[in-house]
């Protein structure tokens, strides 16, 4: 931790970022906590600054509870990565497709 403490990621719509996000997100800004983001038209307060590896992309890393990152995220009921079937013998492919279609309202035409 370069500034503040993981300890106030107890307070509410609080996030730690790294040092390379924040430059990134304020350029020619000293490092101060307290600043405010908005994360998914959710206010965030960053109550530190760590020192973390280089991330794989060049994205910030942001660290925060599991109860505000899946607020900071978002649950939109449309958000769905994938769907995990295992097809019961007799079953066909295409309807067992046409199904899982009419529950998450979802088609093949929507991922191209």
């Amino acid at each position: 931790m370069l500034f503040g403490s993981w300890e106030r990621l107890r307070e509410p719509d609080s996030i730690i970022i790294d040092k390379a996000g924040y430059v990134l997100l304020f350029p020619g800004e000293p490092l101060e906590i307290g600043r405010t983001l908005e994360l998914n038209d959710h206010k965030a307060t960053i109550v530190g600054i760590s020192d973390a590896s280089a991330p794989f992309v060049s994205w910030p890393v942001i660290h925060a509870r599991y109860s505000q990152a899946v607020n900071f995220v978002g649950r939109e009921r449309t958000q769905l990565s994938y769907v995990l079937v295992r097809p019961q013998p007799g079953v066909r492919a295409k309807e067992l497709t046409a199904r899982i279609e009419a529950q998450t309202r979802s088609s093949r035409a929507n991922d191209r």
